[in-house]
């Protein structure tokens, strides 16, 4: 869950800067406002601290001196994520999780359990984007409900589970095929005082 969000981006094309703060409320939430004053940017802004510039929608260089801080919870934690367009920090309380950009766009999907593709889908929506999950495929639909829900890590588990059953099945095999068997007679005989 998001907690809280402060920004700040001047676009070198129109010199136009847009900042602001946000303080999000447990639920379902809403942005809005009149067309043309940054909206769709708030979404991106949270879109790029949790997963980084591969949610970026423009041009790399448009967004050099954005500079971003957002706070969220996840499993019943807290975590504020750092970022500027070269650097990244991660935070649970006082307690540096990760820096640098990778390690941070690594780390929190991790948290999360899922990644940009799915945020898109199950949590956040731009003006056109409600009809996505409406217009995907219903294997495509699956998946990415199952990954939201967990269950793609269910299956992977019994998956591994049942490897490893059958691992045990042919040691459990192999014992019983020695143990069918009459004991061998030793060559000589033991003689305990040998060993004094």
């Amino acid at each position: 869950m998001l907690t809280k969000l402060s920004y700040s981006v001047t676009f070198p094309t129109t010199g136009r800067t847009l900042a602001g703060e946000f303080e999000f409320k447990p639920g379902f939430g809403l942005i809005t406002g009149a067309n043309e004053q940054g909206k769709s940017l708030i979404i991106e802004v949270v879109r790029w601290c949790l997963f980084g510039s591969s949610a970026l929608r423009g041009k790399a260089e448009d967004y050099r001196t954005l500079k971003a801080t957002l706070e969220f919870t996840a499993r019943d934690q807290s975590y504020v994520v750092d970022r500027t367009y070269t650097t990244a920090k991660l935070m649970q309380g006082d307690a540096v999780l990760c820096i640098g950009t990778a390690p941070v766009n690594k780390h929190i999907p991790a948290l999360l359990g899922f990644g940009l593709d799915v945020f898109d889908v199950a949590c956040a929506a731009n003006q056109g984007d409600i009809e996505r999950l409406g217009n995907l495929r219903p294997a495509e639909r699956k998946r990415m409900v199952d990954t939201v829900i967990g269950l793609d890590r269910v299956e992977e588990v019994a998956r591994w589970a049942g490897e490893e059953a059958r691992g045990y099945e042919k040691q459990v095999e192999a014992i019983e095929r020695s143990a069918g068997q009459e004991p061998v007679k030793p060559l000589e005989e033991f003689d305990p005082s040998a060993l004094a």
